[in-house]
């Protein structure tokens, strides 16, 4: 049996449970405790609970549950440590808020990664449908 090295194992997974949701560029307004975006017209609250992540630019690496949202910022629960900017694109996802499903579907393909090619496209196709 092969084995995976950690940070291989370690984008694997990050892979099988990150659903982005939406990405942007966060606006120079930003604030440690709020991340502004006025191109957006989002419905009130519908990402709280979900990830915020910076993923290039100004707070690159930092991830942060969501409290709230407007249709036009995003409130965390914990303050950023670094204000957003309008250099920082960021992405929202789920990271693992449908654990049942994701966690089944990604214990399932990575038990087969380096096994039988057969049986990871048989499991791939009874599992493949929206995560949405």
């Amino acid at each position: 049996m092969k084995t995976l090295p950690i940070k291989a194992l370690q984008e694997v997974l990050k892979a099988l449970v990150e659903v982005s949701v939406d990405t942007g560029v966060a606006d120079a307004t930003s604030i440690v405790s709020r991340l502004d975006d006025i191109a957006k017209a989002w419905p009130v609250n519908a990402f709280t609970d979900l990830i915020v992540e910076i993923t290039a630019g100004t707070g690159e690496g930092q991830i942060r549950k969501i409290d709230s949202n407007t249709a036009t910022s995003l409130v965390p629960v914990t303050n950023f440590a670094t204000a957003p900017d309008a250099t920082s694109q960021y992405r929202i996802g789920f990271y693992g808020k449908m654990t049942g499903d994701i966690s089944d579907r990604a214990a399932r393909l990575l038990g087969i990664v380096y096994g039988n090619v057969d049986q990871l496209q048989q499991t791939v196709a009874k599992t493949s449908r929206p995560l949405l």
